[in-house]
């Protein structure tokens, strides 16, 4: 459960500006993190195809980690986000439009894929 008092005490005490450049430091580091969690999975997946129960073993500790990894950075992303929509005039609305506009398209892509 998320605090939203505090949210709004660490939003203010930092500022519009600073919170912005934190957001992108939090987005790289989530987007860095996604990528070991693929290169874990495809180490995975070879290991699988291999007899060495360890290599297999090691494998899916280091997939297990990289998902770990990938959740916090990815809470540091939405408390960051949350931060911004108390930050920005007008945000949230913006936001909430887009991510309605994206899904609509994707859903339309994925209808005209179906049909071929």
């Amino acid at each position: 459960m998320i605090d939203e008092e505090k949210l709004k005490a660490i939003a203010w005490h930092y500022g519009r500006d600073l919170q912005t450049v934190k957001a992108c430091e939090e987005f790289g580091e989530a987007a860095a993190s996604a990528s070991r969690l693929t290169v874990a999975r495809l180490n995975e997946s070879r290991a699988y195809e291999s007899i060495d129960d360890e290599w297999r073993e090691q494998a899916t500790e280091k997939v297990d980690k990289a998902e770990h990894d990938l959740a916090e950075e990815c809470a540091d992303c939405l408390v960051m986000i949350s931060q911004l929509r108390l930050l920005i005039p007008d945000f949230s609305a913006k936001v909430d439009l887009a991510m309605h506009e994206k899904i609509e398209r994707q859903i339309n892509r994925i209808s005209k894929e179906q049909q071929c």
